[in-house]
């Protein structure tokens, strides 16, 4: 029988401490399953993300039946999440804990503890695992949502030009550079857009 040469046992034991440092299960940031985007911080490993989708159509009013949105945010150990879930602006209401399984960089399955009101119309997520896959990467450190009406952003992270844009309240917001007390983003209206913002015009992490 072969022995491993001290070569091969020194990469052997790096993969190991690699494997249980939990690297290789990380989740990265971006758009999964046409419905969930969610953002992981590596320097703090917290991750943060938001659920929206419909089901069913209403004709009279010219609108889905139902839907299910929801905010969430947590830290990563030992290959999961534990995060908490709550409708934007009100972590104080129905706050619902969960896990998310990291099955690798771009896959996980994400379960609460017990069903929002409402939601099995739209999902299960009390029930059963459900499960996301990666369809668009991208580099945000957070996903938050804004405090205030009328938030003002700007070209430049000091305030000092025009303000460009106003952000409405609980506007969901993808931060990718925070520098000093302000936070670049990107937001979604009809088009995309990027600009700076203060931070605590926004939900802390």
């Amino acid at each position: 029988m072969s022995s491993k040469s001290p070569l091969q046992f020194s990469a052997i034991l790096l993969l190991a401490q690699f494997i249980s440092s939990g690297v290789i299960a990380q989740i990265k940031s971006g758009s999964y399953s046409g419905d969930l985007q969610i953002a992981f911080n590596p320097t703090n490993n917290k991750v943060s993300g938001y659920y929206e989708s419909f089901t069913g159509y209403d004709e009279e009013l010219k609108a889905p039946r139902f839907s299910c949105i929801f905010f969430f945010e947590g830290y990563y150990t030992d290959r999961s999440f534990a995060i908490k879930s709550y409708y934007p602006l009100e972590p104080g209401g129905d706050t619902i804990d969960g896990i998310i399984y990291s099955k690798n960089a771009e896959q996980f399955e994400m379960k609460l503890h017990e069903e929002p009101g409402g939601y099995w119309n739209v999902a299960h997520f009390a029930d059963t695992l459900e499960k996301f896959d990666l369809s668009e990467k991208s580099n945000w450190v957070a996903i938050r949502y804004v405090l205030t009406n009328g938030a003002s952003c700007f070209n430049e992270a000091d305030g000092k030009g025009k303000i460009i844009r106003e952000l409405k309240l609980a506007t969901i917001v993808y931060v990718d550079e925070i520098k000093d007390n302000w936070c670049h983003i990107h937001f979604f209206e009809k088009k995309p857009f990027s600009v700076w913002v203060q931070n605590k015009d926004l939900n802390g992490l």
